[in-house]
């Protein structure tokens, strides 16, 4: 019987400690992979008065990555059935251009702060869509686990 026990307590904690080393490298992939796909799928939107070009953006923001038009036609288009054409043509006339921007790597909450408020400084622009609080809610989860486990695999290779 002591044999056994002398066993269990062994076995247990080097069980425990290689569990969460383990689960705190799968948790890390989990999280590796999250913000690779984040990251190619983030983008921020905006809106502006006057055509932009990236290379003025690239002054302000050094970390964007490409500029792309977004086009308006097929919004204007689902709208025929309901107004005349010259309101159409009226509606392209004021219509804001919108713009998806793209960042080389994913900023931290202050980051893209620091970045919107520099897009906002750029004459011509209205509106700047950082669409933080969506993701950074999970995010923020995730990282909360690994660092969980990373404080259990400490505390069991400590007791071991």
């Amino acid at each position: 019987m002591r044999f056994l026990k002398y066993h269990i307590s062994v076995m247990l904690p080097l069980f425990l400690l290689f569990f969460s080393v383990e689960s705190f490298y799968v948790l890390k992939k989990i999280i590796d992979k999250y913000e690779t796909n984040l990251h190619n799928d983030y983008s921020i939107i905006l809106v502006s008065k006057v055509p932009l070009d990236e290379s003025l953006l690239k002054k302000k923001v050094s970390d964007i990555s490409s500029l792309k038009i977004i086009k308006t036609d097929k919004i204007v288009d689902r709208l025929k059935n309901n107004i005349t054409e010259g309101d159409i043509k009226k509606l392209k006339n004021i219509l804001p251009l919108f713009y998806s921007l793209k960042l080389k790597k994913l900023p931290n909450t202050k980051e893209l702060l620091i970045i919107k408020n520099k897009l906002m400084d750029i004459p011509g622009v209205k509106s700047v869509s950082t669409f933080k609080k969506s993701y950074s809610k999970f995010y923020n989860f995730l990282i909360f686990d690994k660092m969980l486990l990373l404080f259990f695999a400490v505390l069991v290779g400590v007791i071991v």
